[in-house]
């Protein structure tokens, strides 16, 4: 110690100092680790602004909860399709139709891989918000082929499903 001091090379102070260094930058790090927000808590959050009609605020957390979902669950999860779904609604409230026709589209395939069977109702919501997204970007042919199949969804269910049957008999 006292060479190392002197300036004279000597690496056993350096070494003994690893096994304290290692130790105390894990201690110093661990309130950026314990951070990270689960899946749940970052679609609560977003489900909180949205509620309030803070979609700007609302999209990044959104995101942040789509990849999540995809983190913890994979994009075949129904927490995935319910991150994306949640996400294409706020894109289309702030008008983005583009972004909410991708994510609707993502959130359909997510459903239908995660129950088995595209015959559920979210599936048939997406289809009729991908068809809206369309309709508002003026592309009338593609909205009606969305309204059409949220239409075929819905029909096979008039007592459950009544206000979206007519929701999409009215698109």
């Amino acid at each position: 110690y006292n060479s190392y001091l002197r300036g004279m090379p000597n690496t056993k102070p350096a070494y003994s100092m690893k096994k304290y260094l290692i130790p105390l930058f894990c201690m110093m790090m661990m309130p950026w680790i314990s951070m990270a927000q689960d899946f749940i808590t970052l679609n609560n959050q977003f489900i909180a602004l949205y509620e309030k009609g803070d979609y700007e605020a609302a999209l990044p957390v959104g995101l942040k909860a789509l990849a999540q979902g995809k983190k913890e669950f994979g994009i075949n999860h129904v927490n995935y399709a319910i991150a994306a779904d949640n996400l294409a609604n706020a894109s289309y409230k702030l008008g983005h139709f583009s972004d909410a026709i991708f994510l609707f589209k993502d959130a359909k395939r997510a459903y239908t891989a995660a129950v088995g069977d595209a015959e559920i109702v979210e599936v048939g919501l997406c289809n009729n918000a991908i068809g809206n997204s369309f309709y508002n970007l003026e592309k009338y042919d593609s909205a009606l082929q969305y309204y059409a199949q949220a239409y075929h969804y819905f029909k096979g269910y008039p007592q459950d499903q009544y206000a979206n049957l007519m929701a999409a008999a009215s698109n």
